[in-house]
This record gives C-alpha cells, sequence and structure tokens, in this order.
C-alpha cells in the first residue's frame, strides 16, 4: 500500500552514470517514482534535491553509490555492493525514494507499479555521464534492508581501506642543504569512496647531509617516525585525490665531524621534533597502484646548535643551527588494497 506524508511535490533532479549492462537513468527515475507519488523529477532548475547516483563493476559483482544534495546544502552519501546490477539499482532506488518522501513505499516492487511511474517535466533527459572504468575485485557487501535504510548509517557503513608504500623525501629544514630520505609509510582512511574520508599514516625515514666546514668534513644524519592526520579527502575523480594533512615528527638528529690534525673527531646526537602540515596529490593509474607527491612545510620544536672545538681550551666553533622552518617535499609510490 501507499502512505505518502502529504500531497506536496518534491521536485528532484538525477545525475546517473552506469555500465551499460545496468538499468539506465529512465529506470532508476521510474522506480524512484513507483515507491512515492510525490517525487517529480525536474530538469528545468527547480529541484528541492539533486540525486547523483554512480554505479561501477566491483570484482565479480557492483558498487553503487548514492549522493543526495538539497537547495539548502544538506547532503547525504549511501554505497551498496551486490551480485547483481538489478539489484544495486532497486536498492539505490529505495534510498532515494525514502531521502524524498519518509513514508515511501518499502515492499518490492511489481512491474505493474511501473507502468505508471514516469512524472517529469518536458525537458532534456537526465543527465548521463561516461561510466568509469572497471575494477579489480574487492569485497562484497550485501544491499542494505529498508530498516537499515530509516535508521541511518550503522557498523556495516563502516567501510575502510588500507595501503603502504615508499617515498623519497626532500627537506629544507633540517641540514644547510637539502637533505634527502627515504621513508616507508602504511595509512589507513575510513568510508574511502566518500569526500570527507578521514585518514591517518603512520612512516619511518632516515637520511644524511655531508658538507664541508672549514675545519673538517660533517656530516648530519636524520631519522623520524612521522604520524600524519588527513581530515578530509578532495576528489575530482575516482582516481585522483588531494588530502591536505597535519603532521608530527618525533627522532633524532647526529651530528659528526671527520678527524683532522685540529679536531678530534666528535659526534653528537640530539632529540628531533617538528610540527608541519603539507598537501598530498594521488594518482591511481591502475589499482591497486597510486603514485603521490607532496608538499608543505615544518617547524622544529628544538633548535639545536651543533659545534667544534679546535683545542680544549678554545672555544666552540658553531658548525649549525637547525633552521626555524623548512620546506617538506616527497615522490612515492604505494598500493591500496579495499
Amino acid at each position: 500500500m501507499r502512505a505518502d506524508s502529504g500531497t506536496r511535490e518534491a521536485r528532484f533532479a538525477l545525475k546517473h552514470s552506469a555500465p551499460a549492462a545496468c538499468p539506465d537513468a529512465r529506470a532508476f527515475s521510474r522506480q524512484v517514482q513507483a515507491r512515492t507519488s510525490r517525487a517529480t523529477l525536474v530538469q528545468d532548475g527547480s529541484a528541492e534535491q539533486t540525486l547523483s547516483v554512480l554505479i561501477t563493476e566491483r570484482g565479480a559483482g557492483y558498487r553503487g553509490t548514492l549522493r543526495t544534495r538539497s537547495v539548502e546544502g544538506a547532503h547525504s552519501e549511501r554505497t551498496i555492493d551486490a551480485a547483481d546490477c538489478g539489484e544495486v539499482t532497486a536498492a539505490l532506488a529505495l534510498v532515494a525514494a525514502l531521502a524524498l518522501d519518509p513514508n515511501a513505499r518499502t515492499e518490492p516492487l511489481a512491474d505493474a507499479d511501473l507502468d505508471g511511474a514516469n512524472r517529469e517535466t518536458p525537458q532534456a533527459p537526465p543527465e548521463r555521464v561516461p561510466a568509469p572504468e572497471r575494477r579489480p575485485p574487492t569485497s562484497t557487501r550485501v544491499p542494505r534492508t529498508a530498516a537499515d535504510t530509516r535508521e541511518g548509517a550503522s557498523e556495516a557503513d563502516l567501510a575502510w581501506a588500507w595501503g603502504a608504500g615508499i617515498s623519497l623525501d626532500a627537506s629544507s629544514g633540517i641540514a644547510p642543504a637539502w637533505l634527502f630520505a627515504s621513508r616507508v609509510h602504511a595509512w589507513v582512511e575510513l568510508w574511502p569512496e566518500a569526500w570527507y574520508s578521514p585518514a591517518v599514516q603512520l612512516s619511518a625515514a632516515a637520511g644524511t647531509r655531508a658538507f664541508e666546514h672549514s675545519l673538517t668534513e660533517v656530516a648530519l644524519s636524520w631519522r623520524s617516525i612521522r604520524l600524519e592526520a588527513c581530515p578530509v579527502k578532495l576528489a575530482p575523480s575516482d582516481r585522483v585525490s588531494l588530502r591536505p594533512c597535519l603532521l608530527f615528527d618525533a627522532g633524532e638528529l647526529t651530528g659528526e665531524a671527520g678527524e683532522t690534525e685540529t679536531v678530534s673527531s666528535r659526534q653528537a646526537t640530539r632529540p628531533w621534533y617538528a610540527l608541519g602540515a603539507l598537501a598530498r596529490l594521488m594518482w591511481s593509474p591502475a589499482r591497486p597502484l597510486t603514485l603521490h607527491a607532496q608538499a608543505g612545510a615544518s617547524v622544529p620544536l628544538r633548535r639545536d646548535t651543533f659545534a667544534l672545538a679546535s683545542a680544549a681550551d678554545e672555544p666552540l666553533i658553531p658548525v649549525h643551527e637547525v633552521p626555524a622552518a623548512g620546506l617538506v617535499l616527497a615522490l612515492g609510490l604505494g598500493f591500496e588494497f579495499r
């Protein structure tokens, strides 16, 4: 039976992208309108809500994502996995109908229900954009029930992804010149299909920079553990994303001077702490491979000075003072698994 919450029209716009084997935008719209008489598809800019549907092949099945956005700016997102594209379409249509009308029908639809469900303004058909390329196999999830849809996000929605990789770093705020370091890193992100998708990355790096002083050759060795927190992800496409991140470094900086006739070999190690921020651009040419480039700045929380003594009774000769701030750059690659 139909139990509409009133006669007020719920005008919506539709953006739809799906593989050719899936039901098209018109079929999706008909399923939404079969569940509530309030829903009317419009293409003249008068929509109260915009429904964006993206369905992609996912291993042996399909993944569908529905994003809703109202004219007031309120938005939501729902992702559904199933073996059959028709099941994904039907489940997303149910979610969309409930977003437009909380009292929309939730029972399975019959063919007769779809015959008269085609209410739209006489405008151009819904926008259809090219479907993304096929992705490699990942885990599958079952379609949500109507109860899940009404109650909102559940534990099953807590999708996550993880990855690991290597990079070459360059820092200007450690030694007198750029210090290059190798880094290994691993990260975890929540809701990888969503725009907010918070992520945390843990990494370790080590590098050495040697330079000449008037008395001897000096080498600075840097080792650090870095924690990065990235609260959001800006993703213009399925394969490209940009993340702003905060970073914290903890490690050590060791200075070592070569032995000469006037200077005996000396070594000193000091703690290293730094705070900073960076932006990371990631590109996935073919999953699970990811390439990334990042740039930012860091501020050391300790600014130690390394010095030499040419004789026990002479004053120390400064060799290097840690800069007040520096740039941090990196190029790397990794593998992401979902």
